[in-house]
C-alpha cells in the first residue's frame, strides 16, 4: 500500500488487501483508489458469477451479475432477477433517513456496520505496523 499524494496523510490513498475468512473457507481481495472518480464501477469477481455496482459506497443504485462462463450454475441466478433491468436501491444515506422515519432497519445495519469497520481497520493496522493481524471474536479487537 503506498500514497500516490505524499502529502503526510496516515491512510494510503490507494488501497490493497487480502482477507481471509478461515470458518467459512474464503479469501477475498479487495483493492481501491481514492484517486479515482465517483462513478467508476464496482466489480466483483467470485467462482460463479461477476457482481458489478454502478458506483461506490453510499451512491450504489444498480447492480448487474453475470455468470462466469465456466459456472454449472448459470440458472442459479437470484429469483426473478433479469439483466436488463436492476431491482430499484435507494441509496445508503437515503435508506438510513428514511429508517430514520419508519423506525426501520437500515440495509447496513449498525451490526454490518461494525463488521465492515473492523475488517477493514485490520487491515489498516496491518500495513502500519507491518504485520499479518487477526480479529479475536471474544475480546471484539484486533490482535
Amino acid at each position: 500500500m503506498n500514497a500516490l499524494l505524499q502529502d503526510d496523510r496516515e491512510v494510503p490513498d490507494t488501497w490493497v488487501a487480502t482477507y481471509q475468512f478461515e470458518k467459512l473457507g474464503r479469501t477475498v481481495t479487495f483493492s481501491g483508489s481514492m484517486n479515482t472518480t465517483d462513478s467508476q464501477p464496482v466489480t466483483v469477481c467470485g467462482r460463479d458469477a461477476t457482481l458489478r455496482f454502478d458506483t461506490i459506497a453510499h451512491d450504489v443504485t444498480t447492480f448487474e451479475i453475470t455468470p462466469a462462463e465456466h459456472s454449472r450454475r448459470q440458472s442459479g441466478l437470484p429469483p426473478g432477477y433479469d439483466r436488463t433491468k436492476t431491482p430499484p436501491q435507494p441509496n445508503h444515506m437515503v435508506d438510513w433517513v428514511n429508517c430514520i422515519r419508519s423506525g426501520g432497519t437500515p440495509k447496513c445495519s449498525t451490526d454490518e456496520a461494525f463488521i465492515e469497520t473492523a475488517t477493514f481497520l485490520m487491515s489498516l493496522v496491518s500495513q502500519q505496523e507491518q504485520r499479518v493481524v487477526r480479529w479475536d471474536a471474544v475480546r471484539e479487537e484486533i490482535v
